[in-house]
């Protein structure tokens, strides 16, 4: 009504979804994403997303952090050869940015190489002024995955509790890094494992009422330029 266009981009996607299935509290909690991608030369590469969480409900919550989950399976084609157990991490923390790479080579793919694949955050929540950024980047092995609220708010947060658990060496790999909240890429064995990463942006607050707009990307690549 005001004029301003809502496709936006060459092809829009939305969907919205929220906890009202909860069996445990329901928090009134809803995610709206909208996906953004282009035909022209200089983005062709790139598809952005933004998300905005906003608080239905009457609640105020504190220590709210937003968390993408990254399995990015290099070289990997459906029903092909397995090219999962050889992926490797890099992680460019004043660019907000994770990348994903492997040995490069695949025969399934054009020319038997395969490129990279990147998640960068372009857009957190001010606080105080200052937008958060990836606070959090901590990965695991595939198969170590946990489906519970306590280990997954534990990684995200970078838990002192969840470090100093049994689980902790599962999900904390700080090598050099004296930073509980950032794990090192380089202690990741030079021939790569079947990995994710879990990048972070928090704590924040959402009153009730609130919305908070994150919006990523992610970049594909044929090396490292």
């Amino acid at each position: 009504e005001n004029g301003n266009p809502i496709i936006l981009s060459d092809q829009d996607s939305y969907c919205a979804y929220n906890d009202s299935n909860n069996t445990v509290t329901i928090l009134n909690i809803q995610i709206d994403q909208t996906g953004y991608a282009y035909g022209v030369k200089f983005a062709q590469n790139l598809l952005f997303f933004k998300y905005s969480i906003i608080n239905k409900g009457s609640e105020d919550y504190n220590d709210l952090y937003f968390s993408l989950y990254t399995d990015m399976d290099l070289g990997n084609i459906s029903g092909g050869a397995p090219e999962y157990e050889n992926d490797k991490i890099g992680f460019i923390k004043e660019k907000n940015f994770v990348y994903f790479y492997d040995n490069g080579l695949s025969s399934e793919w054009p020319g038997g190489k395969v490129g990279r694949i990147g998640v960068v955050f372009l857009k957190t929540p001010n606080v105080n002024g200052t937008e958060l950024g990836i606070t959090d980047m901590h990965y695991n092995l595939y198969n170590d995955d946990r489906d519970e609220d306590s280990v997954q708010y534990g990684i995200m947060s970078s838990s002192p509790t969840l470090f100093n658990s049994s689980l902790g060496p599962k999900y904390f790999h700080l090598g050099s890094n004296p930073n509980i909240h950032y794990d090192d890429p380089s202690t990741i064995p030079e021939s790569g494992i079947d990995l994710l990463a879990n990048l972070s942006s928090g704590p924040y607050t959402l009153n009730s009422g609130d919305t908070l707009v994150f919006i990523t990307a992610i970049v594909a690549g044929e090396d490292q330029a």
